[in-house]
């Protein structure tokens, strides 16, 4: 299956930033919101880091979902849409991730 690496900019996000999001796209995907997983390497590890000339930048693996760029939204699509960010909302509510 085919997967997408996040290759975060240098100085972007610090690496607690980066575990915050991963908790929380894992929180979505329990509660059967549709969310591109972060997946786990070899070590049991959600982040990478590499050396780059820069200096340190991290990598994350996550699932792909298939989906194509919608450029104007129809009224089923806006709904959808809606009630998909309610659910995010109503996940997140009265918890601290961070």
């Amino acid at each position: 299956f085919k997967r997408i690496a996040r290759v975060y900019k240098y100085g972007w996000k610090q690496r607690n930033e980066i575990e915050t999001e991963i908790t929380f796209l894992n929180e979505l995907h329990k509660c059967n919101i549709a969310v591109s997983s972060p997946i786990v390497n070899k070590h049991n590890n959600y982040i990478c880091s590499i050396n780059a000339p820069e200096g340190i930048r991290y990598i994350v693996l996550f699932e792909f979902i298939a989906g194509n760029c919608v450029r104007k939204l129809t009224t089923e699509q806006a709904c959808s849409l809606g009630e998909s960010t309610a659910r995010m909302h109503l996940v997140s509510q009265n918890k601290n991730y961070g």
